[in-house]
Order: C-alpha cells, then sequence, then structure tokens
C-alpha cells in the first residue's frame, strides 16, 4: 500500500514538473517586435510585447532623444541614440532607437488595412529607393518631393508582415519600416455608365447600365450616384458581389424618391466598407433636351427650335434630325461647335422627303462653327444669310472649318460682308473633308486674303457637282505685300487638293487700290490652283472689271487667277467685256472654251 501511495506521489509531482516546463515555454514566446529602429525628429514608431500575460510597463533612456508612452508609441525629440525598454513582470525587452535629424520616417511601424503614406526624411540631393522583404505582402510606390520630406505609398496585398528598407544612394542613408497588413481593401476597376440606347440618358426613354469588377469576393457592396454637389442621387444595395466578375446594374433614371432625376452625377462603389469613386460626370435628363430623341443614329434628337440649335453646342458627339423649318430672324447664333469641341455627330435636314430650312441666319461667322473628321452635314440649307464678319477672321454661312462631310447642303442669298484680312467663303472657309453635291449662291464684299464662292480648299476634295453662284467684289485698299485670292468655287486649291465635276457661274470684280508688290488673283473657278480642276465648268462674268486704277500685279482668268496645278476636261465660256486667259498666267491646259456666251445667257 505504501508503494502504491508513493508511485501516486511521483506521477503528481511529474505532472506539476510537465506544466512548469510547459509554461517556461510559453513565457519564452513573449517577444518585442522591434529591437531596432530609425526615426527623424518628430517622427513616431510603435513598439509591442505579444504574448505577455503582465502589464508591460514602458521606459527611455534619454528622455531629451526619445520618449515613450504608456502605450508603447515612441517620439524622436532629438538626434541621437535612445534605449526603450519594455517591462512585463520580470521579463526586460529592449528596443535600441535612432533619432536622426536630418532623415527617417515619419512612422517605423505600421499596420495598414488600405494604401498608407509613410513620410521619409532625407538630407538634400537624396536618390533614394526600396526593397520589400516579402513583395507579397504589400507593394509602395513614391509620391513627389515636397523639401526633403517624400512619402512612400504602401498598398496591401496579403494579410501578414513585412520590412521595406528606404536607403539614400548618395550618402546610405538607410531607413527600415515594419509593415502589418491587418486587412486587404476589395479593389473596384472598370466603374462606369452607359445608357441602354448608347444615347444620353433621359429618364423614362432609355436606362443607364451601370458596370464594375472587384478583385476580391465581397459580403456587402452598396451602389450610390451622387451629385455635384456631393448629395446622394440613388442607392442600391447589392449585397455579396464574386470576385474577377463584371457585375451590372440598371438604373432608369429615378433618384430615391422615385422622381426622374436631372443633372449630373458620378459612381461610388463601397464593398467591405472600402469606397472606390469614378470621378467622371454624367448628365442625366428628366426629359429629352430637344423635341424628340436620345441622341443615337437609330433615335437622333429631333431639332424644331433656335434653342435647339443652341443646344447642340453641349452635345458634340450626338446625332441629330430637323424636323421642322426653323426662322433666326430674333435669334443670334454663331460658331455652335469650336475647334476645341468639334461636331463629330451627324446632322440631316431631309428625315423624310422634305427638306427643311434654316431662315434669316444673322451672325459675326459661320452657323456650325467648326465640323470635325467623323461630322456630317446632309441636306442642309441656309437661306437669307446675312455674315458681317466684324473682328473674325473668317466669315462663311455654313462652317468655318469642314474636316468632315457637306453633303446635299445649300447656302442661298446670302451676303457676306468681310472686313480686312479675312477668309471669307459662303459654304466652308477652309475644308480639310468632303464638299459633295452642295450648292452656294450669294454675294461677298471682301478686303483682304481670301475668299470664294465655296472653300478655301486645302487638303482634300470638292466632287460632283457643287454649284457656286455668287458675286463677288473685292474692294478697298490692298496694302504692299498682301495677296489676295478670289475663285467662284475656291480661293486656292491647294497641292494634295482637287475640285472635281463643279460649276460656277460667278460675277468677280475688283473695286480700289492695289499697291505693288500686292498680288491679286481672280478665277471663275479657283483664284489660285495648284491641285487639280477637272470636268467641270465656268461662266465667269467680267473676271478683271476694274472700277478704279489698279497698281500692281493682278491677274485673271476664265478658270483659275493661277495655275500652277492641273486643269483638266473643263469647259468655260467667254463673256461680253474684258477679255481674258482661261487660266490668267502659269500652266495653261487643253481646255474648251464656248464661243458668243454673254451676261443674259
Amino acid at each position: 500500500m505504501k508503494k502504491i501511495y508513493q508511485f501516486t506521489v511521483f506521477c503528481i509531482m511529474l505532472a506539476v514538473s510537465f506544466f512548469i516546463d510547459h509554461g517556461t515555454q510559453t513565457q519564452a514566446a513573449v517577444r518585442l517586435n522591434q529591437t531596432n529602429a530609425t526615426i527623424c525628429i518628430g517622427g513616431k514608431t510603435t513598439l509591442e510585447v505579444s504574448g505577455a500575460s503582465k502589464p508591460v510597463k514602458w521606459s527611455t533612456s534619454n528622455k531629451n532623444v526619445a520618449k515613450v508612452g504608456s502605450a508603447g508609441v515612441v517620439t524622436g525629440i532629438g538626434k541621437g541614440t535612445a534605449t526603450i525598454t519594455a517591462k512585463a513582470g520580470s521579463v526586460i525587452y529592449k528596443c535600441r532607437v535612432i533619432v536622426n535629424e536630418t532623415y527617417g520616417a515619419s512612422v517605423s511601424n505600421v499596420v495598414i488595412k488600405r494604401e498608407t503614406p509613410v513620410m521619409l526624411t532625407f538630407t538634400k540631393d537624396a536618390v533614394v529607393s526600396y526593397k520589400i522583404q516579402d513583395p507579397d505582402i504589400c507593394s509602395a510606390g513614391w509620391g513627389g518631393w515636397s523639401g526633403n520630406e517624400i512619402p512612400l505609398n504602401v498598398k496591401p496585398k496579403k494579410i501578414g508582415t513585412t520590412y521595406i528598407t528606404c536607403t539614400n544612394g548618395a550618402n546610405n542613408e538607410s531607413v527600415r519600416i515594419r509593415v502589418r497588413v491587418k486587412k486587404v481593401p476589395v479593389t473596384i476597376t472598370n466603374l462606369h455608365a452607359a445608357s441602354s440606347d448608347g444615347g444620353d440618358f433621359i429618364c423614362g426613354e432609355n436606362t443607364a447600365k451601370i458596370t464594375f469588377r472587384q478583385d476580391r469576393t465581397s459580403k456587402n457592396t452598396v451602389l450610390y450616384l451622387i451629385s455635384r454637389s456631393g448629395e446622394t442621387i440613388w442607392t442600391k444595395q447589392i449585397g455579396a458581389v464574386p470576385a474577377r466578375k463584371n457585375h451590372s446594374v440598371v438604373w432608369d433614371g429615378k433618384d430615391d424618391k422615385g422622381a426622374g432625376y436631372e443633372g449630373e452625377f458620378r459612381l461610388k462603389v463601397v464593398a467591405d466598407g472600402y469606397t472606390t469613386r469614378n470621378w467622371h460626370y454624367y448628365k442625366c435628363y428628366a426629359k429629352s433636351p430637344f423635341l424628340k430623341g436620345t441622341g443615337t443614329r437609330e433615335k437622333p434628337y429631333e431639332v424644331a427650335a433656335a434653342e435647339h440649335l443652341e443646344r447642340m453646342a453641349d452635345f458634340p458627339n450626338k446625332h441629330f434630325i430637323q424636323v421642322q423649318d426653323i426662322d433666326l430672324r430674333s435669334e443670334l447664333i454663331s460658331n455652335i461647335f469650336s475647334a476645341e469641341h468639334p461636331f463629330m455627330g451627324s446632322y440631316n435636314a431631309k428625315p423624310q422627303e422634305q427638306v427643311f430650312r434654316i431662315l434669316n441666319y444673322n451672325g459675326n461667322t459661320s452657323l456650325f462653327g467648326v465640323i470635325g473628321v467623323e461630322g456630317e452635314l446632309s441636306d442642309v440649307t441656309v437661306c437669307d444669310a446675312r455674315i458681317t464678319g466684324t473682328g473674325q477672321k473668317r466669315s462663311a454661312v455654313m462652317a468655318e472649318v469642314n474636316q468632315g462631310m457637306l453633303m446635299n447642303c445649300v447656302v442661298e442669298q446670302a451676303v457676306i460682308y468681310s472686313a480686312s484680312a479675312t477668309d471669307a467663303a459662303l459654304l466652308t472657309v477652309e475644308n480639310s473633308g468632303v464638299i459633295d453635291r452642295c450648292r452656294a449662291q450669294g454675294t461677298i464684299y471682301t478686303y483682304g486674303s481670301m475668299a470664294g464662292g465655296a472653300v478655301y480648299n486645302e487638303q482634300r476634295m470638292i466632287r460632283t457637282k457643287v454649284e457656286a453662284d455668287l458675286n463677288l467684289t473685292a474692294a478697298g485698299e490692298i496694302s504692299s505685300g498682301d495677296e489676295l485670292y478670289v475663285g467662284g468655287i475656291a480661293a486656292v486649291n491647294g497641292q494634295a487638293a482637287f475640285i472635281d465635276a463643279c460649276e460656277s457661274s460667278s460675277s468677280i470684280q475688283a473695286a480700289g487700290t492695289l499697291h505693288t508688290p500686292a498680288r491679286l488673283y481672280m478665277g471663275g473657278i479657283v483664284g489660285k490652283n495648284s491641285g487639280q480642276v477637272r470636268d467641270g465648268g465656268s461662266l465667269a462674268l467680267f473676271p478683271l472689271e476694274y472700277t478704279n486704277d489698279l497698281i500692281g500685279d493682278a491677274q485673271g482668268g476664265m478658270i483659275a487667277g493661277e495655275n500652277n496645278g492641273m486643269i483638266t476636261g473643263v469647259t468655260y465660256y467667254e463673256t461680253i467685256g474684258r477679255k481674258s486667259s482661261a487660266t490668267g498666267n502659269g500652266r495653261e491646259e487643253s481646255l474648251h472654251p464656248v464661243e458668243n456666251h454673254n451676261e443674259e445667257g
């Protein structure tokens, strides 16, 4: 019995010994997160004791160098080295802290849940680089310098701990930052909105499809539409969203109260507490800003009034149809589109069989302004236009610049009063696009530079029966050194351009004083040709009729004032009045004059 008792006591003592040893092992797992740290004056680092069963007491060896708070936050006070001590019961841990006057980090120990900047200070003319111990934990990137300070933006990638060492290559200054990723944010990409039919957002006529993509699965995702003033327009509780898949939400254009929204909005997504914004603002309308339509080719905006023409300036990429005559007698509209915002859509004034007109246009310059490379005007008719050209470099009726297409467009009964050194034309001043089957009729009074019935054609083409019926007078005083080009179809036809199958019936005359060595070129079709003119006809009346004595170099032709290009297959008519050659000067071509054709013919 005694032996049994002794054996039992032995077992108990062995068990106690085991637990004492086990406790010793647990005590050994207590540790300090940093044993060395480098910060700058005013910088901070946080020390943590993990696994301690008793409260931790903190102290510093030199309060003039670094101080430490009850939570283990160390702050740099002055240049030097201090030892920070952490005492947990009978166990003591130490960290050596170097405080630099000229370099260091704002924090040397950082816990992040999202992209976080760490401010670093280096000496002058620093060449900095960084190295991440474990690039799977986080990524980083430099911000911009501010004095001797530069932020290192640290972005979490995976939960864990790593170190980033930042080095000044100029003098080997080195700063080590401990990074602990506590949580990885949900990142939203491809956040955008598009209308269901490709037009503008109009409540009741189409919907907005909002699409985004997440890099990781979220438990709770919420979509917000935010106004420019920052107010929430519409909220959609989505819930869980899977990773790496496109997710779409449809909005009907109504706010959270059920009313049609009109105004600008942007998108915001909050996924598991992480926010992503699209800073692009979209426009939504409670009803169509025009008569009807959404601005697509299939459903174009309907234009029926002067206010609609003016409103087109805000929609340079949309498509339009004119559905009735528009009288602009009391409205001042000009240059609807500009070089900064050219027209890249389409405008059609013949939605069915009837062509609708724009009447009584009055302005300083053109109606449509700049037609971009994808822009198109078709069947547009402008009647009874009056252009003053005051303070403008270009004066036209239809457009100042055409880089796209003018097709079946008409200018009737137009008058342009062009100021000095101003380019003037009935259709468009500068053409680098295509003008097809158009007609221009009117009068231009010009005092300098270039003037034409249709265009100043420098790069592309005027083709297929463009007709110009033009009364054009070059008047006033043309200064020494100036050049004036005047043509029924074009003032100048450039080297890369051609005029094809066009006809001109124009009266061109000069009145005023031309000072040597100024030069005046006048032609029934083109003032100066450096490109190609082919398969057309010219009835030019009095191409060189001067009302005053002209001093200097003045020349004119039934077809061209000066030809340095190619003219083929063009018919011209001799007229009553002062005789002139076909091309004024320059190259003579195989042309076809028709005799005895007078003014009345």
